[in-house]
């Protein structure tokens, strides 16, 4: 609901999840919004990515990837929380937060080695004949896809949603 009051009902629109999870946000704007005319999720769990093709079986302009996005093409560890399974991250960092109470559970040797596209290259598949709403939640790699988004999408985006965590294994272009 709050996103929405952000869009123009005569404008059509790409929503594009990066870090998809199971992806009940996209089922909430597909249900809402008649004007998302390209849905692209990317989700580099397996269990999610099943998900995701479940929940949003009965929606068409889906463009579905399951694999990570990084700087460049290649394969990385994926860090797994143990007690929370939308808690998946390049960061080990994130597996031992204070908040989290049950973070003695995570090691570093729970791991899994996933497939990663190029930020760059990925964004250049997106269609550019719609404004973009673009949503950024991987867990303590936001800053990171966020600066290599190529610059003629983010002008050509109406709606940004990034999440910013805290962390001090970060390195990134502050910039």
């Amino acid at each position: 609901e709050k996103i929405s009051i952000f869009l123009k009902n005569d404008q059509n629109y790409n929503f594009i999840d990066i870090g998809a999870n199971i992806g009940l946000l996209a089922l909430a704007f597909l249900r809402k919004n008649k004007n998302i005319k390209n849905c692209y999720l990317v989700e580099p769990d397996e269990d999610n990515f099943f998900c995701i093709k479940n929940n949003l079986k009965n929606f068409n302009n889906l463009f579905l990837s399951n694999f990570a996005l990084d700087i460049e093409d290649g394969n990385k560890k994926l860090f797994i929380d143990e007690n929370n399974k939308a808690n998946l991250s390049f960061n080990f960092e994130m597996m031992k937060r204070k908040e989290d109470k049950l973070n003695f559970m995570n090691f570093q040797e729970s791991y899994k080695i996933v497939q990663c596209k190029s930020i760059k290259n990925y964004f250049s598949e997106i269609e550019d004949n719609n404004k973009n709403i673009i949503k950024i939640d991987a867990q303590g790699y936001d800053e990171n896809i966020f600066q290599e988004i190529p610059e003629e999408i983010l002008i050509n985006t109406s709606v940004l949603i990034i999440e910013i965590t805290p962390l001090e294994s970060k390195s990134f272009n502050k910039d």
